[in-house]
């Protein structure tokens, strides 16, 4: 999970924090319905016109305890600390990428642009990598180990 992302939501003292040094704080918030997960901030100096990020995090979520649609909520706020006391961390920016239940367990790969209140200019994008694995298969390919090749026990794992 990472990518290129641009400024976050304006604030009172980002003309200095954003403006002159350049920091930002990116890190992104992963839902599958009730199921979350979130990324740790990347500090990233003289990010005045965006910069790459990768957050580095792998997440597990469950499709037995999903909701009935298929998407995934991804928000990628920066993160602040005075500044957020009073109205939280900002936005950069929102996307959503619906998952192929049927993919076999291949790994899927996607770029999404993000979008922030409804603006047509894209605070970014994010590249995501994704595989949907079969419970039953992965006990089956651990339970009989000496029956499946090198790369299918890795790819299970993966």
């Amino acid at each position: 999970l990472g990518g290129h992302v641009r400024d976050a939501e304006w604030r009172p003292g980002d003309g200095l924090i954003v403006g002159v040094l350049g920091l930002s704080r990116p890190y992104v918030k992963v839902a599958f319905g009730a199921q979350t997960d979130q990324s740790v901030p990347r500090m990233k100096f003289l990010a005045q016109s965006g910069c790459d990020v990768n957050f580095n995090k792998r997440m597990v979520f469950s499709l037995d305890e999903g909701p009935d649609c298929d998407g995934i909520q991804m928000t990628v706020f920066d993160q602040r600390t005075v500044q957020a006391a009073w109205h939280g961390d900002p936005v950069i920016g929102t996307a959503e990428i619906l998952i192929e239940r049927d993919s076999g367990g291949t790994l899927v790969h996607e770029k999404v642009e993000l979008k922030r209140n409804g603006s047509e200019n894209s605070p970014g994008w994010l590249s995501v990598q994704y595989r949907v694995m079969n419970r039953d298969v992965v006990r089956d390919t651990l339970h009989f180990v000496g029956a499946h090749s090198l790369r299918d026990i890795s790819n299970t794992m993966v």
